[in-house]
């Protein structure tokens, strides 16, 4: 894996193409997102940010997720709870 950013999370949702400088990922890219911190994280993939709190799926800490951009779609993430850490790499 090579790593692209470490990243804080509040508890807003937030577009990593937004937060990452230089991070624009082409579709089909494949990318490993690593909670490093001591909170959940959610991770949501839509084209537009998701409207409700519990949208997405929950990374508990020091676990991993494994995303695949998909063309017109977004990868979003939130702390779960107050703030969080988050590792993302591509594989």
């Amino acid at each position: 894996m090579a790593n692209i950013a470490r990243v804080a999370l509040t508890k807003n949702w937030q577009n990593l193409e937004d937060v990452i400088e230089g991070f624009t990922p082409s579709a089909d890219s494949k990318y490993e997102i690593q909670n490093v911190g001591n909170e959940d994280v959610q991770l949501y993939e839509g084209a537009t940010a998701p409207t409700e709190e519990r949208n997405g799926f929950v990374i508990p800490h020091n676990e991993v997720a494994k995303w695949t951009k998909q063309d017109g779609n977004y990868c979003f993430a939130k702390a779960k709870y107050d703030q969080a850490t988050i590792n993302v790499g591509s594989l």
